[in-house]
C-alpha cells in the first residue's frame, strides 16, 4: 500500500467516503497525509471535549484505497502494527476499521495470515456505486483549518442518508466542472456573488452554507441574533465604556465577511438601544499580517484607556486581544473584559475561560443533512431560518467594577 494517501474521508459503508480535493496551490503537487488526530471534530462546539472518530476516519482511507485500485482485489494489507505507526492510532481503531470493511464484503481477514482484499470487491464497490448519490462541498481552501466548518460536517455527513456520498473540494478558485455531475452542491458562503453564481450556472441544485441568500436554500447561524446576545450580556454586567474588534461591514478582498457583518450589526443596535457608543477598531479579515489583532488593541486603548470590556467578533480576534493584554500586564478581566463568538474548544481552556456565543455547530450540521436528503428525494430544501447561538458565560466578564 503506497504512502501517503492523496485523499482522506470518512463515512459508514460502502457510499459514505468523503474525498478531499487539495486547495488550488496544491493542485498537481505531491500528494499528502493528514494526521488523524487533526480531523474533524464529531462534537465541536459541544459542551464536552470532542474526540474525532478516528475508527471512520481510518475506515474511509482504507476504503479509497481500494475504490482507487492502488490495493487491488487479492493483495495483501499491511499489518496491524504497520497501520498503527503509519497512522498514528491505537490497535484497536486498527481492528475496528478492518472488521468494518470486511462486514461489508471487501476484506478477507486470515487469522495468522493476515488481512487481504477480496477478490470481488471491485464488483462489490461497482454495485454500491449504483446505488449512491453524490453530494459535492465545495469550501474556500481558507476554511480547512476551521475548526467550525470542520464540526459542521462531521455532523452533517452522520446524518445524511447512508447511500449519500459526499466529497469535499477545497478552492481558492472554484472549478464547477469538478461536480457538475453531483447532485446537490454545498458551496461555501464566503465565496464572492460572482463565484457562486458561477457554481449555479453549472450544478444542479445548490445549498448556501453560512450565508443567507433569499434565492437559494441556505444554512448558517443566526449572527445578528448572537451579536446582539454579546452587547445584552455586556450591558447585563454593568459595562458602559466598550470596545469593539470587528472586520468591517461589507466585503473583503472580493470574499463575503457576512457573519462577522451581522454580528457588528447586532452589537451596535444593542448597544445603541442602551445609548452606549462603543470605540471600535477594524481589522482586515485576510490581512492580519498588515495590522494584527494586538495592533488594534494597542490602538484600542489608545483611544479609549478607560474601556472595562472589548466584544471581539470571533474567538482567534478575541484569544489574541487577551495575550496582548496580559502582554501589557493589564489584568483580565478585573481592569478589561472580553467577550468572543463561536466558542472554539480552546475557548474553555483559555485562562481566564473566555466568555462567548457558541454556534450551533451540530444543528447545523444535521439541518444541512435533512435539506441535502430533502432535495435528492425531490422535495423542498425547507431551509432559511438561521439557527439560534447560545451564550456560554465564563470567566472574562464578571459585572463591571467601576
Amino acid at each position: 500500500m503506497p504512502s501517503p494517501l492523496p485523499k482522506y474521508g470518512h463515512g459508514r459503508g460502502l457510499g459514505r467516503t468523503q474525498a478531499v480535493s487539495p486547495p488550488d496551490s496544491l493542485a498537481g503537487g505531491p500528494a499528502f497525509q493528514a494526521p488523524l488526530a487533526a480531523l474533524p471534530s464529531a462534537r465541536m462546539g459541544a459542551a464536552r471535549e470532542p474526540l474525532p472518530d478516528k475508527r471512520q476516519a481510518l475506515h474511509g482511507l482504507l476504503l479509497e484505497e481500494i475504490r482507487s485500485g492502488r490495493q487491488p482485489p487479492g493483495s495483501r494489507l499491511p499489518s496491524e502494527w504497520e497501520l498503527v505507526a503509519r497512522f498514528g492510532v491505537s490497535r484497536t481503531t486498527v481492528r475496528e476499521a478492518l472488521e468494518m470493511l470486511s462486514s461489508e464484503g471487501l476484506l478477507q481477514r486470515r487469522k495468522g495470515c493476515g488481512t487481504w482484499v477480496h477478490a470481488d470487491a471491485a464488483r462489490r464497490l461497482e454495485q454500491a456505486r449504483g446505488r449512491e448519490r453524490r453530494v459535492a462541498v465545495v469550501l474556500d481552501a481558507g476554511q480547512r483549518n476551521n475548526p467550525i466548518y470542520g464540526g459542521i460536517l462531521t455532523a452533517f455527513s452522520a446524518a445524511l442518508p447512508p447511500a449519500c456520498r459526499v466529497a469535499v473540494h477545497l478552492h481558492h478558485s472554484v472549478r464547477p466542472a469538478l461536480y457538475a455531475d453531483a447532485e446537490v452542491v454545498v458551496v461555501d458562503g464566503s465565496f464572492a456573488e460572482a463565484t457562486i453564481a458561477a457554481v449555479r450556472a453549472r450544478c444542479r441544485q445548490v445549498v448556501l452554507l453560512n450565508r443567507i441568500d433569499p434565492a437559494l436554500p441556505h444554512v448558517c447561524t443566526d449572527n445578528l441574533l448572537g451579536g446582539t446576545m454579546m452587547a445584552r450580556h455586556a450591558l447585563e454586567r454593568g459595562h458602559r465604556r466598550i470596545g469593539v474588534l470587528h472586520f468591517g461591514d461589507d466585503h473583503a478582498n472580493g470574499r463575503s465577511v457576512e457573519e462577522f457583518t451581522l454580528r457588528l450589526r447586532g452589537i451596535r443596535a444593542e448597544l445603541a438601544r442602551a445609548g452606549v457608543q462603543p470605540v471600535e477598531v477594524r481589522l482586515e479579515l485576510h490581512r492580519m499580517f498588515d495590522f494584527s489583532p494586538a495592533q488594534a488593541v494597542d490602538r484600542l486603548l489608545a483611544e479609549a484607556p478607560d474601556t472595562s470590556l472589548i466584544l471581539a467578533v470571533a474567538d482567534h480576534l478575541a484569544l489574541d486581544a487577551l495575550e496582548r493584554l496580559q502582554e501589557l500586564g493589564v489584568a483580565v478581566p478585573r481592569r478589561i473584559g472580553l467577550i468572543g463568538f463561536d466558542d472554539l474548544v480552546i475557548c474553555r481552556f483559555a485562562s481566564p475561560g473566555l466568555t462567548t456565543v457558541r454556534q450551533p455547530v451540530e444543528e447545523l450540521g444535521r439541518a444541512l443533512a435533512d435539506g441535502v436528503a430533502a432535495l435528492l428525494d425531490g422535495r423542498p430544501a425547507g431551509l432559511g431560518a438561521p439557527l439560534r447561538p447560545h451564550l456560554v458565560p465564563r470567566e472574562t466578564c464578571p459585572p463591571c467594577a467601576n
